[in-house]
C-alpha cells in the first residue's frame, strides 16, 4: 500500500513539476518565441499566422504573423496611402491598429508605447474591448526584423488580466528574430 501511495506522489509531483516550463518555438528559421509547456499548437485562431498556440486552460493564446517589408510598402504604395503611412514600423503599427474588424468595440486605445525586444525596435499598446460578447484583453506588439515586420498578438479575458499579464509581457519579450542579420 505504501509503495502505490509513493508511486502516486511521484506522480502528482513530476507532473506539478513540469507545469510552467518553457518551450522554445521556432518558426521557419525566421524567429523564435518561448511559451510556457502548458501551450499547445493550434489552427484557426487566425489563418494568416505563421504562429498560432493557446493555453486553454488559462484562456490564453498568442499568434504571429510575419511580413516583408517588401510587401507592406507594396500594399501603402498601391491602396495610395502614401500620404497617409509611411512604410515604416510606426506606419505599420498604424495600419493593423486602424484596420481592426469594426465588429470589436474597443473600449479605449491607449498611446503606443516604445520599446526594444531583443534588439529589435517594437511599438506595443493593450487594450480591452468586446468580441463576440466576451470582454477580452489583447496586448499587441509590433516588430521590426531586419527584413519583415512582425504584428504579435497575446490575449485572454479580461477578468484574467491582472493574473495574466506579466506572463502575457513574458511572451512578447521572449521574442527573437532567427533569420540571418547582415
Amino acid at each position: 500500500m505504501k509503495i502505490k501511495l509513493f508511486i502516486l506522489l511521484l506522480s502528482a509531483l513530476t507532473f506539478v513539476s513540469c507545469k510552467g516550463e518553457k518551450q522554445t518555438i521556432k518558426v521557419k528559421g525566421k524567429y523564435s518565441l518561448e511559451l510556457s509547456s502548458d501551450f499547445e499548437k493550434a489552427r484557426s485562431l487566425n489563418k494568416d499566422a505563421s504562429l498560432q498556440y493557446q493555453d486553454i486552460y488559462k484562456d490564453l493564446y498568442v499568434i504571429v504573423i510575419d511580413e516583408p517589408k517588401t510587401e507592406v510598402k507594396k500594399v501603402i504604395d498601391d491602396n495610395l496611402l502614401t500620404g497617409t503611412y509611411n512604410p515604416d514600423l510606426k506606419g505599420y503599427s498604424n495600419i493593423i491598429i486602424n484596420g481592426i474588424d469594426p465588429s470589436i468595440v474597443i473600449d479605449s486605445m491607449p498611446p503606443f508605447k516604445k520599446a526594444s525586444i531583443n534588439g529589435l525596435d517594437s511599438r506595443q499598446v493593450t487594450f480591452e474591448g468586446t468580441s463576440e460578447n466576451l470582454h477580452i484583453v489583447w496586448k499587441f506588439a509590433f516588430i521590426e526584423g531586419k527584413d519583415t515586420f512582425y504584428q504579435m498578438m497575446v490575449w485572454t479575458g479580461a477578468a484574467n488580466r491582472a493574473k495574466l499579464e506579466k506572463e502575457m509581457e513574458e511572451i512578447v519579450n521572449s521574442f527573437k528574430e532567427t533569420a540571418s542579420r547582415n
